[in-house]
């Protein structure tokens, strides 16, 4: 790979509970478009515009947390994913 570099994207999917919960569904992805990892949440208590910043939020960290480690790879996230969660 000769661009390390990482990009993450959000789902158009929201999965809602009978609880008043819903989930949201992301992911990251490398220069190749090939998925490093999969994200989802499930929020309660939190209006959806709410919660939706919350979610970009975790996953901007999860992409410098990636960085941070050297992990660029689907393979690398199943080997080392145990030091970033």
């Amino acid at each position: 790979m000769k661009n390390k570099k990482l990009n993450w994207y959000t789902t158009g999917g929201v999965e809602k509970h009978y609880d008043g919960s819903f989930t949201l569904f992301g992911y990251i992805e490398n220069n190749d478009e090939e998925e490093v990892m999969s994200y989802k949440m499930r929020y309660m208590d939190y209006d959806f515009k709410e919660a939706l910043d919350k979610f970009k939020i975790d996953l901007k960290d999860y992409v410098e947390l990636l960085k941070d480690n050297n992990i660029y790879t689907h393979e690398a996230y199943l080997q080392n994913h145990w030091r970033i969660t």
